[in-house]
């Protein structure tokens, strides 16, 4: 398999909920791919499916939730069509999940070494004096200091960013295609966050690792992502290279994301806001999910009666929008008078502080 080969390739994927109010489709015809030693990221809202889209790829979505069309692909057999049995296989063998709160994912009551150990002979036929071998190169690998004696200490003994790492190793210990970290920074302090995303970049590089990174935070996606899809309300709303999304922001969404995001130092400490609310997934509106809240699509009848499709504004670069009619020249030039006003400050913070 080469870099230019999907190691994951998603395909109008649907995932619906069974609710009282009716239906609800949480994730509407998504599709997208990793590449080994790439990471791509979906961002969006809390709620837009991200989450959503991540537990059907693991056949992990929770009842009343059901994936009920599409197709998911690793390396080119459909997991859809896997059994549960195999499926189990499939889940911490050739995917690795590091999760978004590891205090709640790891268990409160045995070793954290245990943990990584069980994690190992579960998808490996080694015997225990060699898991245990074998758990603490894990540990080490995966950025725990003095993992000897870290692997005798309980979850609660260990600070957030450690936790976290132990999720890594656990997530690492049968040697994973594709590694799915789900919001992995979520509750860490900014140079722990610095840190970990650091730890996965390296890991990606070294091993080939294709990831799938989800997060709401564009800092995150700016420092980590190789390209980047942006979801709202259950659809994928636009996809591009990471660089040509904050250079070149094609949909109303993604520049309002970005115009939400305020850049470090640059003297003004305002944030800009999306007007309106996400809709309702049990009643969605009709046409684009965002009109509603577009201030371009006010005047055009499309965006309130059609969906639009994904359509291609530069190589490598799609957006479902009707204003983006795929006219390359009209789409950048739309884009520069709309640029949003602020961009995240790529760059991390410097290292000070353990995150022991």
């Amino acid at each position: 398999m080469t870099d230019r080969t999907p190691l994951l390739n998603v395909r109008d994927l649907r995932t619906v909920f069974d609710t009282d109010s009716g239906p609800v489709c949480a994730v509407d015809g998504v599709s997208f791919a990793v590449r080994p030693g790439r990471t791509f990221a979906l961002v969006g809202e809390s709620g837009c499916g991200k989450t959503a889209t991540a537990l059907s790829v693991l056949g992990l979505v929770p009842p009343p939730g059901r994936v009920t069309a599409g197709r998911v692909e690793l390396a080119g057999e459909d997991l859809l069509a896997l059994g549960e049995r195999r499926m189990r296989a499939v889940r911490g063998g050739r995917i690795g999940m590091v999760f978004q709160e590891p205090a709640t994912a790891l268990n409160p009551v045995f070793a954290c070494g245990r943990q990584v150990v069980e994690a190992i002979r579960l998808h490996r036929r080694v015997g225990a004096r060699r898991a245990k071998a074998t758990a603490i190169d894990m540990l080490a690998r995966a950025g725990v200091d003095d993992p000897t004696r870290r692997a005798k200490q309980y979850p609660h003994q260990l600070s957030g960013g450690l936790r976290q790492r132990v999720m890594i190793a656990m997530a690492l210990a049968a040697g994973p295609e594709l590694l799915i970290a789900d919001e992995p920074t979520t509750a860490l302090d900014v140079t722990t966050q610095w840190r970990i995303l650091r730890l996965l970049r390296d890991l990606r590089n070294s091993d080939g690792l294709g990831v799938l990174l989800i997060t709401h935070d564009l800092a995150v996606v700016a420092d980590s992502a190789d390209s980047v899809g942006v979801m709202y309300a259950g659809q994928l709303v636009e996809t591009a290279d990471a660089g040509a999304m904050f250079a070149e922001p094609a949909h109303p969404y993604t520049r309002g994301l970005l115009s939400c995001a305020a850049r470090l130092g640059d003297g003004r400490g305002r944030f800009a806001a999306i007007a309106g609310a996400p809709p309702d997934l049990s009643a969605p509106p009709s046409g684009c999910r965002f009109h509603p809240r577009c201030p371009a699509g006010r005047d055009d009848q499309r965006c309130s009666s059609a969906r639009p499709p994904l359509r291609t504004v530069s190589p490598g670069h799609w957006c479902a929008c009707w204003q983006c009619s795929g006219d390359g020249a009209n789409a950048s030039a739309s884009r520069r008078s709309e640029r949003p006003a602020a961009q995240p400050d790529r760059r991390r913070g410097q290292e000070h502080t353990d995150d022991t």
